[in-house]
């Protein structure tokens, strides 16, 4: 039954023009007695449709997530499939998922999709082939899958860390600016445990480098 709904809301433009389709033909063609469900009904498939267009795919890695089957997969092979999205090339990332019945299908995403969970500004340049992925798929389907982003072997680590270290320099020039504020302290102090939580720095003297930063303004902050 959720594999059937994943396949509904899957297809959202087809969703639109059938519920169009209806919407019309309820108004030329039914009868006056059923025209008022006829026309509810197709509004309803219409709204359905756009909720799904925007929002669907955050509702399919929801029912995935929630219904879906723990498996791996690894990276088989990056290919391009020649067009672009937001003036990125878009690329086809096979994978091998080993089912719970030690089935080995295929299956593949595109850099585009959303496929992704939680959803991650990822680099997926750093995507190697040979790599593992731990994710859920549909047992009754397993093209629907989703990838669990943030325990990802390298790329979402990568992710993660640069939007750690941009928000942490951030902080940093803000409480270097206002050494006194209150919420500039804390927002350094909790980016910086995170920074060390996630393990973000390339080397030890990076990491001295900004617990020295605010040990230091913590200082000028009581002179």
């Amino acid at each position: 039954m959720i594999t059937v709904f994943l396949n509904i809301i899957s297809h959202p433009i087809i969703l639109m023009v059938v519920a169009i389709f209806s919407l019309i033909s309820s108004f030329f063609f039914a009868k006056s007695k059923g025209r008022s469900f006829s026309i509810l009904v197709s509004l309803f498939l219409l709204v359905f449709g756009v909720f799904n267009f925007a929002w669907g795919h955050h509702l399919s890695q929801y029912l995935i997530n929630r219904h879906g089957v723990e498996a791996v997969g690894v990276l088989i092979a990056v290919e391009d499939v020649a067009f672009v999205d937001h003036q990125q090339p878009v690329m086809r990332y096979n994978l091998l998922i080993k089912t719970d019945s030690n089935e080995v299908i295929e299956v593949y995403f595109l850099n585009s999709d959303s496929d992704l969970h939680p959803l991650l500004k990822t680099d997926f340049s750093n995507f190697s082939i040979g790599k593992e992925f731990r994710l859920k798929y549909m047992e009754n389907d397993p093209m629907f899958f989703t990838i669990f982003s943030e325990v990802q072997v390298g790329y979402s680590k990568n992710a993660v860390c640069n939007q750690v270290v941009y928000q942490l320099n951030e902080a940093m020039a803000k409480l270097k600016f206002d050494p006194q504020n209150e919420r500039f302290q804390d927002d350094f102090a909790l980016l910086l445990l995170q920074y060390e939580r996630e393990d973000c720095y390339t080397n030890q003297a990076t990491l001295e480098y900004y617990q020295d930063t605010f040990k230091r303004l913590n200082v000028e902050m009581w002179l």
